[in-house]
């Protein structure tokens, strides 16, 4: 591992840190690094590096690791079976020390005849105090295949949650939790994929959206379809044009003072863009060349008062995507009035002329 200051002056921070030793299997190494965050454990002014490592055929090892810049000093949690492949951080229990939230897919290479605790031929979600040791019992999404995917969510009253969903796709179920601190659980709920749906739903937390004034955590895709949840499991559905997308991020990339949602396909080929309202979707063909086990890494860069520049790192290659403003886009509402009018008064003097006839 290293890591350097780009601007304004280049600067090597560390060169060649040692992470950790990975198991060769059929003369192959495989691995990957997961939920690559920062954040500040100890309010000393200085971030913390937080990532899980997980090997893949290579199965071990499979950790979440801190780094501390200042220190320069690298530890770790004791490995596990699953496949950790998303950290979420935040504070549940105001102490004002996070906490790390962690959640696995079923990868199915490590049983549970092995000995390695929490094997990967079920998915997982687990809790990590500032020191990497579990805060609780990791919870288990039993059975293969199935997706466990967690995401910050408040609601309206200012309460803190993470979001859990156990989806099961053999058994046509998912599952939707509410946490508090310490694992104590606010609500559940147990859905069936809908019978009549046309398509495969998507099913899968793709981050927080307040629609309407009210907080809602997104569930998936059904039928062309947002499907939104409360923690009381309060539904709201908005019409998309998008087959299976997943969410990105949000960001302000126009200068017009509200947020745009960034989404892509599932097979990386186009990219959607929405406003808050998750309305006037874009569609952008992405023209990436990469493969499923390339790394990718997406952002928004601001140049002064240019639009915010969306970008890729695909594999070796980074490509920009401007957004710009359609100038006469808010000009089709008037003509569309304008025509309205026309009509109505056309119907108007017909049904006139009639009656003086």
């Amino acid at each position: 591992m290293g890591g350097f200051q780009p601007y304004p002056n280049k600067k090597v921070l560390f060169t060649k840190k040692f992470i950790s030793t990975i198991r060769k299997r059929d003369g192959n190494i495989d691995f990957g690094v997961y939920g690559f965050t920062t954040t500040n454990f100890y309010h000393n002014g200085y971030k913390e590096m937080v990532f899980a490592l997980s090997a893949g055929f290579s199965r071990q090892p499979r950790e979440v690791f801190i780094y501390n810049a200042r220190k320069r000093s690298l530890f770790h949690s004791k490995s596990v079976g699953a496949k950790i492949d998303q950290i979420i951080i935040d504070d549940l229990d105001n102490d004002s020390i996070p906490e790390i939230y962690c959640a696995t897919a079923a990868s199915s290479n490590i049983p549970d005849s092995m000995g390695i605790p929490y094997n990967d031929y079920s998915s997982w979600f687990m809790g990590f105090d500032a020191n990497l040791r579990f805060l609780f019992p990791p919870v288990e999404n039993k059975g293969f295949p199935s997706l466990t995917s967690i995401s910050k969510f408040i609601n309206k009253s200012g309460e803190k949650f993470i979001a859990v969903m156990f989806n099961q796709p053999s058994r046509k179920k998912y599952k939707l939790i509410f946490y508090q601190a310490n694992g104590k659980i606010y609500s559940q709920k147990t859905f069936d994929y809908p019978a009549a749906a046309k398509s495969p739903p998507g099913y899968g937390l793709q981050g927080a959206f307040v629609i309407n004034q009210h907080p809602f955590i997104l569930a998936g895709t059904v039928d062309k379809h947002f499907i939104f949840y409360d923690e009381n499991f309060k539904v709201s559905r908005i019409k998309s044009n998008m087959p299976q997308a997943s969410y990105m991020f949000k960001a302000g990339m126009n200068h017009d003072g509200k947020e745009e949602y960034l989404f892509q396909n599932k097979t990386r080929t186009f990219y959607y863009i929405c406003n808050d309202h998750l309305k006037s979707q874009a569609k952008i063909p992405t023209h990436l060349r990469i493969n499923s086990r390339d790394p990718y890494d997406f952002g928004v860069l601001h140049n002064g008062k240019g639009p915010g520049e969306f970008y890729a790192k695909a594999g070796e290659v980074l490509y920009f995507y401007t957004y710009n403003k359609a100038p006469f886009f808010y000009i089709k509402y008037p003509i569309w009035l304008l025509l309205y009018g026309i009509i109505a008064l056309f119907f108007w003097f017909a049904r006139r002329m009639q009656r003086e006839q």
